[in-house]
């Protein structure tokens, strides 16, 4: 009976680990074939049980060491094949959902909160799709909220040994995908942010303790050949547009569209955790407006179009990549339902939600930086400015000239510091 009290009122992991297993029971994981670009990923594998080295793979773009070695170990306890793979995979999906809801907790959400987002994690189209094939994306998810976790709790408890767990597990993330470099540098920054102006000094113990998975990671690389070090994007400085102003409206574009993911990814978590706000004064009712005007105009401008906004795997109701057999007839998306017009009612209101969380995004930060910099607050006592910092980076990186295709499945990254910032400030 005590454990069965354990698992109804306090546990995360089993919750989850059901949401999982339904989701198992209703598609089934079995099927010794590829899916998506995963075959890449596999045959690298097969050289590890082969030869016992990582060689990585010409059509890969990242540096996938860790994601190799975890499926050569799982291919050596149970036998090499997709559905030992694509398992492996669903194991880590269940784990960053559970990270997810151990991060919710971490800032003080509650233990509905907390399964709420993990589910959503979990749930997400794109993330569900991605967990049933060998794609980096859900393995690096899974390390990215553990660390993520750690360095929330490093805050909290303002623990070094924590913080060495928190950037050991971002270094194993770069090792998955090299987005993992964006989470100890957010934090860095954060620290720097943070640092009270009266009381400017440099933690040596902190700085190590961030660092020194990242010394290993560098001697890594370098022994590695070049053929295993991924793909080097080229530098495309005219992607983002000629002109500044341009540039400007092409990155805030980006930023509100991907935001609208989020936004339409996050709406059970913005209906849960959406409160009476206070009444705002005529100033700030009157900026709020000219804010929603100038961002839809940025939004639309040159685009006019609905939901979704990046290509790759959700297209219209249909998820999965347009590599698939029977994604696409004569031209045409097959997918079996079509909301077609109809996307204009979910496009609207995400877009809407956009501007506002942007909005109180720059708000929030603005005032965690001088709160912290020059109030009497101690510096790590919020992780509010970590969390908008790591969004930032999250969604900026896909603006880089070197980033020459923006795929929607990128935008998994940013889900989980976004769900944390929309849980109501007064239980962080």
């Amino acid at each position: 009976m005590a454990a069965w009290r354990t698992i109804r009122d306090e546990s995360l992991a089993i919750p989850l680990a059901a949401v999982i297993f339904i989701t198992a029971i209703v598609v089934s994981p079995i099927g010794d074939f590829p899916l998506n670009d995963d075959w890449i990923f596999a045959q690298s594998v097969q050289d590890i049980l082969e030869t016992g080295v990582y060689s990585g793979h010409s059509y890969s773009d990242p540096l996938f060491l860790v994601h190799a070695y975890w499926g050569a170990t799982v291919s050596f306890l149970f036998g090499f094949s997709f559905t030992v793979l694509r398992c492996s995979t669903l194991v880590l999906l269940w784990i960053s959902g559970w990270m997810a809801a151990r991060c919710a907790r971490e800032v003080g959400g509650s233990r509905g909160v907390a399964l709420l987002v993990g589910a959503v994690i979990i749930a997400n189209p794109i993330a569900l799709n991605l967990g049933y094939t060998f794609m980096t994306d859900v393995p690096f998810l899974a390390l990215a909220h553990t660390s993520l976790y750690f360095f929330l709790r490093s805050i909290r408890l303002e623990s070094v040994a924590v913080l060495v767990l928190a950037s050991s597990f971002a270094a194993i993330a770069y090792f998955v995908r090299q987005f993992g470099l964006l989470i100890p540098v957010s934090f860095v920054v954060y620290a720097l942010l943070s640092t009270h102006k009266d009381r400017f000094r440099v933690d040596v113990r902190r700085l190590a303790a961030v660092g020194v998975p990242w010394v290993v990671v560098v001697v890594i690389v370098a022994l590695l050949p070049e053929s295993a070090r991924g793909i080097s994007a080229d530098f495309q400085s005219g992607r983002l547009g000629n002109s500044l102003p341009n540039q400007a409206i092409f990155i805030l574009q980006h930023v509100l569209r991907s935001l609208a993911y989020c936004a339409l990814f996050l709406a059970p978590v913005l209906v849960l955790v959406a409160r009476k706000p206070n009444r705002a004064s005529p100033r700030a009712v009157v900026g709020i407006l000219v804010l929603i005007t100038a961002g839809s105009w940025i939004l639309l401008r040159g685009f006019g179009s609905t939901l979704p906004y990046f290509g790759n795997m959700l297209y219209d109701l249909g998820v999965g990549p347009l590599t698939l057999r029977g994604i696409v007839v004569d031209g045409q998306l097959a997918t079996p339902v079509q909301l077609d017009g109809l996307w204009w009612l979910v496009t609207i209101p995400c877009g809407l939600a956009s501007i506002l969380m942007l909005w109180h995004g720059a708000k929030t930060g603005v005032r965690e930086f001088l709160v912290s910099h020059y109030g009497d607050r101690a510096p790590t006592s919020s992780p509010r400015l970590f969390l908008i910092l790591l969004c930032t980076a999250y969604v900026l990186v896909l603006v880089i000239p070197g980033v020459s295709v923006i795929y929607d499945r990128y935008l998994l990254m940013p889900l989980l510091p976004v769900a944390l910032l929309l849980i109501p400030q007064s239980t962080i």
